[in-house]
C-alpha cells in the first residue's frame, strides 16, 4: 500500500501437472508399450505465474478514475516426452475504471501478449514441424450497477464483453493446424444479481461466445477453419453464502 487508493501487488502461482490427453508417440527413442499394445502417450504440462501490478487513481480533472497497470510472465512446460507446445508468455495489461455514480462504474481494458515456442526445433521428431508461438491482443468492456433498489429489492447487474484477436507466427507450411493460422474471438457475458439478505445472494449469468478461424488448410476432407471455429451459449446460476466461522 504506497498510498490512497495506490497499490503495488505481486502475486505467484503454480500447477505442478495438468494432465490433458494422450497423443501418438512420434519420437523413435520412446519406447512402444506391449502391454498396453499402444503408441499412445500422455501429455500434461506445469504452469507457472509472476503477475506484477500498480493500482492507483489519476489527477484532476478525472475525478473518480483509477489506472491499474500489470505485468505477467506464464510458463507452461509439457512433460519431457512432449514438449512440442513449451511457452513462454508474456502478457502487458492497461485498465481505466471510472465510476460514474454512486453505485455504477464502467471499465476498459487492453492486453497485449507475446507467446515463444521455446521447445521448437530443440532435437525431437514431434518439435521439428511444430510451432504454436502466437502473438494476441485482447479488448475487454464492463459496466455494472451495484446494489440498486427495484421493487422493494436490492439487485445488482452488468455486462461484460472481451474481444481476441490471435495470430500465429509458424512459418512451416507442414504445420497445419498453426501455419498463417488467426482467429476471432468474441464473448459477452451479462448478469443479474438478487441480494436476498446481507449473507446470501443468488446471481444468473448467461454467455454467448463465438470464435471464427482463419486459416489456409481448408481442405474437403479436413477443414482447421471448421476444426477451430464454434459458438456456444451458457447459461449459469450461482448461489453465494457469506458467513463467518471462529476457531478458538
Amino acid at each position: 500500500h504506497l498510498a490512497s487508493y495506490t497499490w503495488l501487488k505481486f502475486s505467484y502461482s503454480y500447477t505442478p501437472s495438468f494432465y490433458i490427453k494422450s497423443y501418438v508417440k512420434s519420437d523413435p527413442y520412446i519406447i512402444y508399450d506391449f502391454e498396453e499394445n499402444s503408441y499412445m502417450m500422455p501429455a500434461s504440462f506445469s504452469s507457472e505465474k509472476i503477475r506484477f501490478s500498480l493500482d492507483f487513481p489519476l489527477l484532476i480533472p478525472f475525478k473518480r478514475t483509477y489506472l491499474s497497470l500489470k505485468y505477467s510472465l506464464e510458463s507452461q512446460y509439457y512433460n519431457p516426452d512432449f514438449t512440442a507446445f513449451d511457452l513462454e508468455i508474456k502478457n502487458y495489461y492497461i485498465k481505466i475504471r471510472k465510476k460514474i455514480f454512486k453505485h455504477s462504474n464502467i471499465s476498459i481494458s487492453y492486453m497485449q501478449s507475446y507467446a515463444d515456442n521455446i521447445s521448437y526445433m530443440n532435437g525431437l521428431l514431434s518439435t521439428s514441424d511444430k510451432d504454436r508461438s502466437y502473438t494476441q491482443e485482447r479488448f475487454f468492456i464492463a459496466f455494472s450497477i451495484q446494489k440498486f433498489s427495484l421493487l422493494n429489492r436490492q439487485m445488482s447487474m452488468g455486462i461484460y464483453s472481451n474481444f481476441e484477436s490471435r495470430n500465429f507466427l509458424s512459418s512451416i507450411e507442414e504445420d497445419e493446424l498453426h501455419f498463417e493460422r488467426s482467429h476471432q474471438d468474441i464473448s459477452i457475458n451479462y448478469w443479474l444479481k438478487r441480494h436476498l439478505s446481507n449473507y446470501f445472494d443468488i446471481k444468473l449469468k448467461g454467455i454467448h461466445r463465438t470464435r471464427n478461424t482463419s486459416s489456409p488448410y481448408n481442405m474437403e476432407e479436413f477443414s482447421v477453419s471448421d476444426f477451430r471455429s464454434f459458438s456456444k451459449f451458457e447459461i449459469w446460476l450461482s448461489l453465494t453464502l457469506k458467513m463467518e466461522l471462529n476457531v478458538y
